[in-house]
């Protein structure tokens, strides 16, 4: 997949027609969502170990993760 049909795509339906090419740059925080479905599928862990450092925010890295898996837990209570 080029540059061009990156950035003129119209997002994948499902998540796993999102090409991977695609998957990693979002992941990474490299080019933007075009859908809900894109941003459903994005790995928020991974988005934000990539792009915190890079805003020195990386304190905060660990402290999101454990609110991550505390949001897991709690949804398996219910």
């Amino acid at each position: 997949m080029t540059t061009l049909e990156i950035s003129n795509r119209k997002g994948a339906r499902k998540p796993d027609d999102i090409p991977t090419k695609v998957l990693e740059l979002l992941n990474k925080g490299e080019i933007e969502t075009v859908n809900l479905t894109e941003w459903l599928a994005i790995n928020q862990i991974t988005l934000i170990e990539t792009t915190f450092p890079s805003l020195g925010l990386s304190p905060l890295i660990e402290t999101i993760k454990k609110l991550f898996i505390l949001k897991r837990k709690r949804q398996q209570w219910f």
